[in-house]
């Protein structure tokens, strides 16, 4: 009995019901493979509510119309044969096929599951992906005979929420879960299988960590370790408390390397921020001019990473001028010394691009030139000084407050 034109991923299932066919097990029983064929294709034209004693005996065994299931069992005898054949077949010919039909006890409606690997859960981007790649030509082979040590840490990693990476083997091949393929970016699954060496650019400064957890069966720590990871379309700095640890089993050398992280960005960036207004709200109102733009400047050159530009203008009696007092990270053709008061150079700047070098991948720093866009915040400081902030970061932070007692006559304007 031929199947309906298949829906998608039907053909998968006609696939194997040829298997069927053509195996020792069901090969030679016609009537089973009728059996077969006959409710797989009502389950499939969405017929499986049909399915009874009675219309398998009429359609399969040619029963007539006066057909009585309770005085003849042969459906009955017969699901109990094909149960034990297919128990069989995929235990013998059919272990590797891709997917499994089975009959569960007391219905006559077949059902039909992936037979991909046990360890590996039933969802996740990085577990699907690992069904569908071809790991015959990886270096770990086919992932039946991946050792046993291998998929017992994969069961463990792949379900955590916590982004975890295994590097296994002496060419530490890189698998890792989906909370670890959010942090490095949609190139993640490039990197699936394949060595570290080949994946990362800075695997001359990463190799001397590997080769301490391996060749010494130590464990490695990084706190608060800064990665660029590209979220919302962003390159955004994050932070990570980041553990390297020997994978072992039991009588043996270490086999890889487990590599668990913690994101602890918030409190990062919380810590840096809080440190600079500390630092701008303990300067002394009285100090004078000179000392007191020295302070701001000094206080804002201690967070670069929030403040990469900054400038400091002080304006004249009349207000009608502004003389440079401070700056840093001066843009190619430097700053006017004085300019007028409403000129662009102090209104300040909506947006601009900075610079960073020697940024770092979630497996540690990345050599390179990377340029990010920086937004526009301001706030006062409390010597009097109104401060405009441009922060790298999309979401500014709470930076400074206003002094209303303080005196008006100094303006910084800043960015980062």
């Amino acid at each position: 009995m031929a199947l309906h034109e298949p829906r998608p991923g039907n053909e998968l299932l006609r696939e194997q019901l040829e298997r069927f066919s053509h195996s020792s097990e069901l090969g030679r029983s016609k009537r089973l493979l009728r059996f077969l064929q006959f409710t797989v294709e009502q389950s499939l034209s969405g017929a499986a509510e049909s399915l009874s004693e009675y219309s398998i005996g009429r359609a399969v065994y040619d029963r007539p119309e006066t057909f009585d299931p309770l005085t003849d069992g042969i459906v009955r005898v017969e699901v109990h044969r094909l149960r034990a054949k297919l128990r069989d077949y995929y235990t013998r010919a059919g272990q590797h096929d891709p997917l499994i039909i089975d009959y569960p006890v007391g219905s006559y409606v077949p059902v039909f599951r992936s037979s991909g690997p046990e360890f590996l859960p039933q969802e996740g981007r990085i577990a699907d992906a690992i069904r569908s790649k071809d790991w015959s030509t990886s270096p770990l082979g086919p992932i039946r005979d991946w050792p046993r040590a291998l998929k017992m840490t994969l069961s463990i990693a792949l379900r955590t929420k916590f982004p975890v990476a295994v590097c296994w083997g002496p060419q530490f091949i890189s698998i890792f879960n989906d909370a670890m393929h959010a942090v490095i970016g949609e190139e993640g699954t490039s990197r699936l299988g394949r060595p570290l060496a080949d994946v990362e650019d800075n695997w001359s400064q990463l190799e001397s960590v590997f080769r301490r957890v391996v060749d010494h069966n130590e464990t490695v720590y990084w706190d608060k370790n800064q990665w660029l990871s590209v979220r919302h379309g962003f390159e955004r700095e994050a932070y990570f408390t980041v553990s390297f640890s020997p994978i072992i089993e039991t009588g043996s050398a270490p086999l890889g390397v487990l590599i668990m992280a913690t994101e602890v960005t918030n409190d990062v960036l919380y810590e840096r921020r809080n440190r600079t207004l500390t630092e701008l709200s303990t300067i002394v109102p009285d100090i004078g001019e000179t000392e007191g733009c020295r302070e701001v400047m000094r206080a804002l050159e201690q967070n670069p990473y929030d403040v990469p530009f900054a400038t400091m203008y002080l304006f004249d009696a009349a207000r009608s001028q502004a003389e440079l007092r401070g700056n840093r990270f001066r843009p190619a053709g430097g700053f006017r010394h004085r300019v007028s008061v409403g000129s662009p150079s102090v209104r300040g700047l909506e947006s601009f691009t900075t610079t960073d070098r020697g940024a770092s991948t979630p497996f540690g720093p990345r050599s390179g030139t990377h340029r990010r866009t920086c937004r526009r915040g301001e706030s006062t400081s409390p010597n009097g000084c109104r401060i405009s902030y441009i922060f790298r970061n999309r979401r500014a932070p709470y930076f400074g407050h206003a002094d209303p007692s303080a005196r008006p006559r100094t303006r910084a304007t800043t960015s980062g």
